[in-house]
């Protein structure tokens, strides 16, 4: 009640700001209104069009928080991008020219358009003071701009299918800005600062993080950004694929010399180090205990693995990889060894003893995971991935290869080395999606990217019904420009720690 609560009384402010009512205490219901003084001094574009700030003076001592929120263009359905800041916060970033004079940096703005920009003030007592002005962004300068901007609504949003979320981000690196967030009705609102970067990143504690050879870079929504951590000193070269959520901080997947794509960490919001992971090890430990020699399936140097995702599996503490070319696999986060592994029993793993042992048994007639991505746990502790459907390179027997790919939710049952498919999403007509693509849940919604479909990337939106909320087709471009979709809370943003 208490969030409902304080979305009402924000739109309610803004509303009354936009309707030239400037000094509003709300309570009980009732807006009281007196003249402003608040005035406003400039304003300027940023690094970026959707990112800039306004600077307004005549702040009140007894001040406690500034928020900025950012008009919707008519006739859409995202919700407004909003963000709150704590006056310490904006003190100790350099904000404040004087005692009575701020500037409140803003993100999220649409490109080439007349943005309506609401600050409020809002003073201890519960005193809302707001100023509305209108900043003029520019185009973003980019060949990806009018491809991105252009995409084919499928299915358009409305009031029918509520999802809950508005905003995601696109993992790319073809457009020079990585990433790149989006909202559900097609319109650009952030790209990177720290330019085209490699495959991985995330949003994690209010900032986006990028991978870039051995260094992982921290951009703050604002658009400043820095490196946070290089590991090449432990032997990490490369980012290849995700940054994914790990059981405190983020999991890190990088190329380790002799190692192709088996190697992950985990790090802090800084970049420290909290753990590391050796596949190749673990997964040749493993079948020597087994009896088997592993030399012909764990070969260092080549792409055996191809993990693509990782996450944290928090009831069973486990970190749970998906490598492309073999299987799903759940590995102890503390002790290293092996606990089940879900795959395609046609696949060349299925044919070692040592490995067989892990395997989790489907009913008949399931479709297992082939070259699956994007591994992550539902809020009902259901194992999602997406099912590519295409068989390994590296491997033989290589298992499998379908014409359809789908979205897939598994239950695991290890005591009984059980899985059973209890989810699964089926496109009308059919998408094939061999590589890349993603499914992650927020809230009760779905967000679906058919990364590799012919002719462009296709995103769906989904609600727990699966029903489309809405469904974009991005026609032209390339996995590279959203190999994986990540929704996220890009409005609602609190800050009150140092970036």
């Amino acid at each position: 009640m208490g969030n409902t609560t304080s979305r009402i009384t924000t739109a309610l402010v803004a509303a009354l700001a936009l309707a030239g009512i400037s000094d509003i205490s709300v309570g009980n219901g009732v807006a009281h209104a007196a003249p402003s003084p608040l005035v406003f001094e400039s304003a300027s574009e940023g690094s970026t069009p959707f990112i800039g700030d306004i600077t307004v003076s005549g702040i009140p001592q007894s001040a406690t928080t500034f928020s900025f929120h950012i008009q919707p263009k008519p006739g859409t359905f995202s919700e407004p991008v909003t963000a709150v800041f704590t006056r310490q916060y904006l003190a100790r970033n350099d904000y404040f020219t004087d005692s009575t004079t701020v500037t409140i940096p803003l993100f999220g703005l649409y490109d080439d358009y007349d943005n309506t920009v609401v600050i409020a003030v809002k003073s201890a007592k519960g005193r809302t003071t707001t100023l509305s002005h209108e900043l003029t962004s520019s185009e973003w300068s980019s060949s990806c701009r009018d491809t991105l901007a252009g995409a084919t609504k499928v299915v358009s949003p409305s009031t029918t299918v509520k999802l809950d979320y508005s905003f995601f981000m696109l993992k790319a690196w073809a457009c020079g800005a990585h990433p790149i967030v989006m909202d559900i009705d097609g319109n650009i609102r952030w790209v990177g600062t720290a330019g085209g970067a490699q495959q991985g990143s995330t949003f994690f504690q209010n900032n986006f993080y990028v991978g870039n050879g051995s260094d992982l870079y921290k951009i703050t929504p604002f658009g400043d950004y820095a490196s946070v951590g290089n590991y090449s000193a432990g032997g990490y070269a490369t980012f290849h694929h995700n940054i994914d959520p790990g059981r405190s901080g983020m999991l890190l997947e990088f190329d380790k010399s002799p190692d192709v794509e088996s190697d992950v960490i985990e790090v802090d919001a800084d970049g420290e180090i909290l753990e590391t992971w050796d596949v190749a090890d673990i997964v040749r430990n493993a079948m020597i205990k087994g009896g088997d020699d592993p030399s012909g399936f764990v070969r260092r140097g080549d792409d055996w693995f191809h993990n693509n995702a990782a996450t944290y599996w928090k009831q069973k503490n486990q970190l749970v990889l998906s490598g492309r070319e073999d299987f799903v696999i759940g590995i102890g986060y503390d002790d290293d060894k092996i606990k089940w592994i879900l795959g395609d029993p046609d696949k060349a793993w299925y044919t070692y003893p040592s490995l067989r042992a892990f395997a989790l048994h489907f009913p008949e007639g399931t479709d297992p995971p082939i070259g699956q991505h994007a591994v992550s746990f539902t809020s009902a502790g259901n194992l999602m991935l997406f099912n590519n459907g295409f068989a390994s390179f590296a491997h033989s027997p290589s298992g499998d290869s379908r014409s359809t790919s789908f979205p897939q939710q598994f239950s695991l049952n290890l005591r009984k080395q059980k899985a059973k498919e209890v989810w699964r999403f089926d496109h009308s007509p059919s998408v094939w999606s061999a590589i890349c693509s993603s499914i992650y849940q927020h809230g009760t919604s779905y967000l679906v990217d058919y990364a590799s479909e012919d002719g462009g990337i296709r995103l769906v939106g989904l609600d727990k019904h699966k029903r489309i909320g809405f469904e974009l087709k991005i026609n032209g471009a390339g996995f590279d420009w959203g190999w994986n979709a990540y929704p996220f809370d890009f409005a609602g943003m609190s800050f009150a720690k140092t970036p």
